[in-house]
């Protein structure tokens, strides 16, 4: 198999990703003071996020690489649903702070799921207040983050 043929394999195209975004993160978080678990400096979570991608990916590229042989390779993919996926993820952003985690979340959850081919209204809708609930019980309560979780106008 060649290298082209492997890259374009999942899990080696997918672990490539993963440690091109680690590498990145590592890459402008690289010149901030870390601090250490007790007193975080400002680059302690992205370096330790980007060294998780890292690794990940790392782990990921290898599996693949140990599976080539069955793996069927990516033939094309969809702009349509990559765009769809970075509106939901704009999107989140742009709406948790005037509507809310709860509105956040679902939006979020209903946009992304049209990106996918076998989108079902009642699945969407049943995961995206799964999604909010697990949320909310994990941020605002358990974690005890100051954050809204209605809109204001409610």
């Amino acid at each position: 198999m060649s290298v082209r043929q492997l890259i374009r394999t999942p899990d080696v195209g997918s672990g490539i990703m993963f440690i091109a975004f680690g590498l990145l993160g590592l890459s402008f978080s690289w010149d901030l003071p870390t601090g250490s678990a007790m007193s975080m400096g400002p680059g302690y979570l992205p370096q330790m996020v980007s060294g998780i991608l890292l690794v990940f990916g790392l782990l990921v590229s290898a599996v693949g690489i140990a599976r080539a042989r069955e793996a069927v390779p990516i033939t094309n993919w969809s702009w349509s649903a990559l765009i769809l996926i970075l509106i939901s993820v704009g999107a989140f952003a742009i709406a948790i702070e005037p509507l809310g985690l709860v509105v956040g979340i679902v939006l979020t959850t209903l946009i992304a799921i049209v990106a996918g081919r076998e989108s079902r209204w009642g699945e969407a809708l049943a995961l995206a207040a799964g999604l909010a609930v697990f949320s909310v019980v994990l941020f605002a309560y358990a974690l005890g983050l100051p954050m809204r979780i209605w809109p204001s106008f409610w």
